[in-house]
C-alpha cells in the first residue's frame, strides 16, 4: 500500500510539473500591450533600394510626392515562413501595371514573374505569389526588382525598387511559441520579435483592415513603420487598398 501511495504522490508530482512547465512556456509571450519592436536578422550591409529614384521616372506616369515604396526595412531584406510570402508596395497611382520578378540570388535564375494590374491604387497594396507559380524554397535567398507602368498599352519599366526575401524554416522552439499565443497580437509580437518581416506586417495590415476601429492595432502599425530598423514613418496614414 506504501508502495502503491508513493508511486501515486510521484506520478501527482510530475503531472503537476509537466503542467507548470507548459504553462510557464505559454506565459513567457512578450506582452502585447508593450510598443512593437522590430528585430531584424543580422544580415549584413543593406542590398537593393526599397523605393524608386525618381518620382516620374517613366513618362506614362504623373510626378508624385511619394516615390513607389516596398515596405521592407532599411536593410531592403526580409525574412519569411511562407512559401508564397505577400509583398508589400506603396503604389501612389491610381492605375498602371505591376510587374514583380523575382530570382534566386544564387543561381539568378527567375523563379516567379507575374504581373499585377491594378484599378484603384493611391495607397498601401499587397501582391501574393501566385499559387501556379513555384514556392520558395527553405534556406534560400531570393531577389526581387519591381517593373511599373501607369499605361497598360505601354510595356513596364524598371523602377529601380528590389529588396532581398528568404524563406526561412520552422525550428521547434519557435513552433512551440506559435502554439502557445493565443491572439493574433501575440502573433504579431512574436513574429517582430523572431524577424519575421512578412509575417508581421501582413498579419498587422490584414488585422488593420479586419478591425479598422482597433486603436491598439493602429498603435502597432505606428510602431512598426516609425521603428529605427523600418524607417517608413511618412508611409503610416496612408491608405490600405485591396
Amino acid at each position: 500500500m506504501k508502495k502503491t501511495s508513493y508511486a501515486a504522490v510521484l506520478s501527482f508530482i510530475l503531472l503537476l510539473g509537466d503542467s507548470y512547465f507548459n504553462n510557464s512556456i505559454a506565459n513567457q509571450n512578450i506582452p502585447i500591450n508593450k510598443p512593437l519592436r522590430f528585430n531584424p536578422p543580422n544580415n549584413g550591409a543593406p542590398k537593393g533600394s526599397r523605393s524608386s529614384t525618381n518620382s516620374g521616372s517613366r513618362d506614362d506616369c504623373p510626378i508624385e510626392a511619394k516615390r513607389i515604396t516596398a515596405l521592407i526595412p532599411k536593410t531592403n531584406w526580409g525574412n519569411t515562413l511562407s512559401e508564397r510570402p505577400k509583398f508589400w508596395f506603396y503604389i501612389p497611382y491610381k492605375q498602371g501595371t505591376l510587374m514583380l520578378i523575382i530570382k534566386d540570388e544564387d543561381t539568378g535564375n527567375i523563379v516567379a514573374r507575374d504581373n499585377y494590374h491594378i484599378s484603384k491604387g493611391g495607397g498601401i497594396m499587397g501582391f501574393p505569389i501566385p499559387k501556379n507559380l513555384p514556392a520558395l524554397e527553405v534556406n534560400r535567398t531570393y531577389l526581387y526588382r519591381v517593373y511599373f507602368s501607369c499605361n497598360p498599352n505601354i510595356q513596364v519599366s524598371l523602377t529601380e525598387v528590389q529588396g532581398i526575401v528568404k524563406r526561412v524554416g520552422m525550428n521547434e522552439n519557435l513552433k512551440n511559441k506559435l502554439t502557445s499565443a493565443t491572439t493574433i497580437k501575440e502573433k504579431i509580437h512574436l513574429y517582430a520579435n523572431e524577424g519575421l518581416w512578412y509575417e508581421v506586417i501582413t498579419e498587422l495590415i490584414e488585422s488593420r483592415r479586419s478591425k479598422p476601429l482597433d486603436q491598439e492595432l493602429d498603435k502597432y502599425w505606428s510602431d512598426l513603420l516609425s521603428d529605427s530598423d523600418v524607417e517608413l514613418e511618412d508611409l503610416i496614414s496612408e491608405p490600405l487598398i485591396d
